[in-house]
């Protein structure tokens, strides 16, 4: 029986949208209602050729003159694909090259923008700054060859608008899972977007099961055991923090964070698995 490619939910009749062709329950048949790239591409293409945002106004030549397009107002994530010309990867992976030299370079730049739990309720942007942060060209280094290998192959499957949602949701969630544990557990600051790429990867192993990977860039292991290995790793990593022990090696790690981006990834892996899953085996490394 059909299910809806939005929730999953086994459907009777399903509705077939007209713009993506894909079959919906009654609750997400319209194309507001399921994310639709369908409708977006088709207003992208009457928006060139003059067909959405014009008014039965006309100048003095006797031409239709553009005014206010029809319709609620987009949002700047639904025009990302015009604001970002590039792969958002590319621009993330510059964003953080050019903070990386911010913190060198400016005085004060690490203590005002990194994220201490001490100190967020008081300068809650910290949040949100920490993010593209790092601590030192090792971490920077590490998390762009990362970003780069799964980033530019993810947002090929996701699209641009999608991938930013899930990387940027899954960081921001690690975050505050981050500042939660860090005033538990005296800890901090932090810096990084490895709770952001933890959702990345966690979103990537849901949906494609066996694709193969590098796990500390050497292992050999399917992407969802590798991604079994690092949840495990990080949740003892909790634990011991919370006994008070500094485990040598993980210990340091942001490993509230990282679990906290790691269940963004499953939210949206499962919500997204029938649309985007593959059954076909791929290495992400050939």
């Amino acid at each position: 029986m059909p299910e809806c490619s939005e929730c999953g939910e086994t459907v009777s009749m399903p509705f077939k949208c007209k713009f993506c062709e894909e079959s919906f329950c009654s609750h997400h048949r319209l194309p507001e209602n399921h994310d639709c790239e369908g409708l977006r591409e088709y207003k992208d293409e009457q928006r060139g050729e003059g067909k959405i945002g014009y008014d039965v106004m006309k100048d003095e030549k006797g031409e239709r003159t553009p005014t206010v397009e029809v319709g609620k107002e987009e949002r700047w994530i639904d025009r990302l694909e015009e604001l970002v010309p590039t792969s958002v990867t590319f621009t993330i992976l510059a964003i953080m090259a050019a903070v990386f030299v911010m913190e060198y370079t400016v005085p004060g730049f690490f203590e005002m923008f990194a994220l201490d739990p001490a100190k967020v309720l008081q300068e809650p942007w910290r949040l949100f700054t920490s993010i593209f942060m790092h601590a030192g060209l090792a971490h920077l280094l590490v998390n762009s060859i990362v970003l780069w290998s799964f980033g530019r192959h993810l947002e090929q499957v996701l699209g641009k608008r999608k991938f930013f949602k899930v990387l940027i949701v899954a960081a921001f969630a690690s975050s505050i899972g981050f500042t939660l544990s860090g005033q538990l557990f005296g800890i901090g600051p932090a810096v990084g977007i490895s709770g952001g790429l933890y959702g990345l990867v966690t979103l990537l192993a849901v949906i494609r099961p066996d694709v193969k990977v590098l796990a500390f860039f050497i292992i050999p292991l399917s992407i969802r055991h590798a991604v079994v290995l690092f949840a495990i790793m990080d949740a003892v990593n909790v634990a011991a923090h919370s006994m008070g022990v500094m485990l040598p090696v993980i210990g340091g790690f942001a490993s509230a964070g990282h679990l906290s981006g790691l269940l963004v990834g499953l939210f949206y892996g499962y919500r997204w698995m029938d649309r985007f899953s593959s059954n076909r085996r791929r290495n992400m490394f050939q």
